[in-house]
């Protein structure tokens, strides 16, 4: 069938998809702990596409787009390779957390551990395996996010960061037009680094590493942590057919966004100042004015605070907790600059 594609001790060949396990290290009671990744290895060559999700524990939205997009691909027609990885974080994953609950002294944000470590700890060993088993053997890569949970996102691309230090800007920014996806958060390098929802040092996230190493990747987030949003489920998996199409591994040209794309450089943070049952009145994806009502949130007797919006923009995403404490996040509402 000619040339295989190995990860760990499995090689796939030309026209076949396989689903496997790559033994990474072990549980506390001696149970492998392993990385499940689905290969389809197309009849033609070309270049290798890599899809991560769940790298947060609760973001199963991405978990199960990932799924749709492997199952539908016939590795017949496909150019090149596709991998998936559809629970990169699995213990964390196991404990339907963000982190892995059981990490030592505190859960990890497996985001901001990579190039990982080999002798570190459980979160470090599996970004450790997935950067070097798979990541810097791929072209291309889309990394699927959703809200914490508690909180919903609606579907959205970042750039991330604007600059074209590593000669990717141009496929990033193909990639993310191709998805069709409504809106794109083109951020600045400076606001990558410094924004509150970021992983830290940017050089140690999963895009900054792509970054360095010339590796095309693009961030995909829709959804509320902790669940399946199943609305969001087809735009997810037509938007990653479109970039697949747009990167020619599969035939076709992507299919045309319902309405028209639209990019933010920013977003603001609404916080709440009070604490209580929080109603929310904003729809996600809407239009929202400056002086809107968000949200209202209310103590056992009273109504204690109305939330308004402080800019126009469109509503990003939104807390789906009942409760609030003080200086949580209500909503994000993009700051759009083509209307």
């Amino acid at each position: 069938m000619g040339e295989t594609f190995k990860v760990g001790t499995t090689e796939v060949e030309r026209g076949k998809a396989v689903s496997l396990r790559m033994e990474c290290s072990e549980l506390a009671d001696g149970t492998p702990l392993t990385i499940p990744v689905v290969v389809v290895h197309g009849e033609q060559p070309g270049p290798v596409l890599l899809i991560q999700a769940a790298s947060h524990g609760d973001e199963v939205t991405g978990t199960f787009i990932a799924r749709e997009v492997t199952a539908s691909i016939d590795p017949r027609g496909l150019r090149g390779t596709l991998l998936t990885v559809p629970m990169a974080n699995v213990t964390a994953y196991l404990t339907r957390t963000r982190g892995f609950l059981h990490e030592e002294r505190s859960p990890i944000n497996m985001a901001g551990a990579f190039p990982g470590n080999r002798k570190g700890l459980l979160t470090e060993r599996l970004a450790h395996m997935i950067f070097n088993e798979l990541i810097i053997r791929s072209n291309y890569v889309i990394d699927l996010h959703t809200g914490l949970t508690g909180a919903i996102c609606f579907p959205f691309v970042y750039v991330v960061p604007t600059d074209n230090r590593y000669g990717t800007l141009e496929v990033r920014e193909g990639m993310a037009r191709a998805s069709g996806l409504p809106l794109v958060f083109r951020l600045s390098r400076e606001r990558a680094i410094t924004f509150r929802s970021g992983a830290g040092d940017y050089d140690r996230t999963f895009g900054g590493q792509c970054d360095k190493r010339g590796i095309a990747r693009l961030l995909i987030e829709m959804g509320e942590g902790g669940k399946i949003t199943k609305e969001f489920v087809p735009i997810g998996v037509k938007g990653i057919l479109n970039i697949l199409k747009y990167l020619r591994m599969i035939p076709g040209a992507p299919e045309p966004a319902a309405t028209k794309q639209l990019s933010f450089p920013d977003y603001q943070e609404v916080l709440a100042d009070r604490g209580g049952l929080v109603w929310v009145e904003a729809s996600l994806g809407s239009r929202i004015k400056k002086g809107d009502l968000i949200a209202k949130i209310y103590g056992p007797l009273s109504l204690l605070e109305e939330v308004i919006s402080p800019v126009d923009g469109v509503v990003l995403r939104l807390i789906t907790h009942g409760i609030i404490y003080p200086g949580a996040e209500v909503a994000w509402i993009a700051k759009v600059e083509n209307e």
